[in-house]
């Protein structure tokens, strides 16, 4: 039996938060073998061994940061919204760890997931060479590829050195990219680090990154707890939530329909191409996130909406009644629903991004349609109209059987260990 390890997890994002989920799902699988601790920019939760940095620190750090973040709007070079270019410098420090290492065991493994405005690269090397522990670091979007766009889009300058970075409105401001990237460079270029990457896309964008090009980089999954994501009785959970039994249900998530990067516009489009090619009196659309579209849903629809949903059991009884997930995202390196609803046997239509190519196989756990193309995910979502009842519990089946091969997250928290071990003989 191996060692029990002190394992160190660190996020920015709330665990009750949709991306807080994934660290602390790790997390709690960790804690069955192991000594893990997640640590986390801010949370009222109380779970075993999850440190909130604001409420167990400094109460002057908060002032601090509020009065950093008052300049920072002030001084603020402007940048185009679709690019999430949140921290504007990357090369300063933001956190000192020296009270965490007195309070709890020194670390063997530190695994970083969302960084974002909380933990900077320079913190982390700063971290490492007190602890001499090996950094995992998760990819969750871009952001740490990059100068500091979470998504670049058609931008490769990630690749050489983004000194004509088009987030910036004003070339004058560009610099600061190019010295981002530049600093992340310099800072990992002598730090045992190992990159994990969770889809082909971003393995991809990793291995052709100027930052992270010769470091140790593989891909592996965001794992799911199938104790919570799994198949389900559909006729009971549509009693449960309202729904119809005798339609076929199509589910998207709506948080912004302004958003760029979720592409709700190409949804909309293919509900009307729809109109077409299947009866809509057949077909329930479901929306769950909070901002109501209906008035953007054809009134041939029946339509229902469930507001954001923070429980992981009610989200995945949501993805069971559904008989089929739609993402009509243009720019994404998940989303991790997509994961999810595979997990719980519902097959996903979705756009050619992100972890679409590592879960989805056409005619077998859903379709891939062509990015910008709202006909091409209509035709998907028809495809899955037209199949009789046994052919759609086949894709489900097929859907479970990937999930546990791919998505396991005691499968993914051990090849975790497992690299950990190997890299450390």
């Amino acid at each position: 039996m191996e060692d029990k390890l002190n394992i160190l997890n660190i996020s920015n994002p709330d665990v009750n938060n949709a991306a807080g989920i994934v660290p602390y799902t790790f997390h709690i699988e960790f804690l069955k073998k192991h000594n893990s601790f997640l640590f986390i920019n801010y949370t009222n939760e109380k779970s075993q061994n999850l440190i909130s940095y604001y409420s167990k620190y400094s109460v002057i750090r908060q002032i601090k940061d509020f009065f950093i973040k008052i300049n920072r709007r002030i001084k603020k070079p402007k940048t185009r919204t679709d690019y999430y270019f949140f921290k504007l410098d990357k090369t300063k420090k933001n956190l000192n760890f020296n009270k965490f290492l007195i309070d709890y065991p020194k670390p063997d493994l530190i695994i970083v997931y969302f960084l974002n405005t909380f933990v900077s690269i320079s913190d982390l090397k700063k971290l490492q060479l007190k602890t001499n522990a090996p950094i995992f670091l998760f990819l969750m979007d871009m952001e740490n590829l990059t100068g500091g766009c979470h998504y670049s889009w058609e931008c490769n300058g990630y690749e050489s050195d983004c000194s004509d970075c088009p987030a910036f409105y004003n070339k004058k401001d560009q610099y600061l990219a190019s010295n981002n990237l530049s600093h992340y460079v310099d800072t990992v270029k002598d730090m045992n680090i190992t990159i994990l990457a969770p889809s082909e896309q971003l393995y991809y964008q990793s291995t052709h990154s100027t930052i992270f090009k010769y470091k140790h980089i593989e891909k592996l999954l965001i794992g799911i707890d199938h104790n919570i994501f799994n198949k389900k009785n559909k006729r009971e959970l549509r009693i449960k939530h309202d729904i119809p039994l005798d339609k076929f249900v199509i589910l998207f998530g709506a948080v912004r329909t302004d958003e760029k990067r979720k592409g709700s516009k190409y949804l909309f489009e293919a509900l009307e191409f729809l109109k077409s090619m299947i009866d809509t009196k057949n077909i329930t659309v479901l929306q769950i996130g909070g901002q109501n579209t209906k008035d953007k849903i054809l009134s041939e629809y029946d339509f229902k909406t469930k507001d954001f949903i923070s429980s992981s059991q009610v989200l995945a009884e949501i993805y069971n009644v559904a008989d089929v997930f739609v993402v009509p995202s243009i720019q994404d390196s998940g989303p991790m629903m997509i994961n999810q609803s595979i997990s719980c046997g519902t097959p996903v239509v979705a756009f050619k991004i992100g972890v679409t190519t590592d879960l989805i196989n056409d005619g077998q756990t859903g379709y891939i349609a062509d990015v910008y193309d709202s006909f091409s995910l209509a035709k998907g979502i028809t495809k899955l109209f037209n199949l009789v009842r046994e052919e759609r519990d086949i894709i489900s089946q097929n859907c479970i059987q990937i999930a546990q091969e791919k998505l396991n997250i005691h499968t993914q928290s051990e090849k975790i260990i497992t690299l950990f071990l190997k890299d450390r003989l």
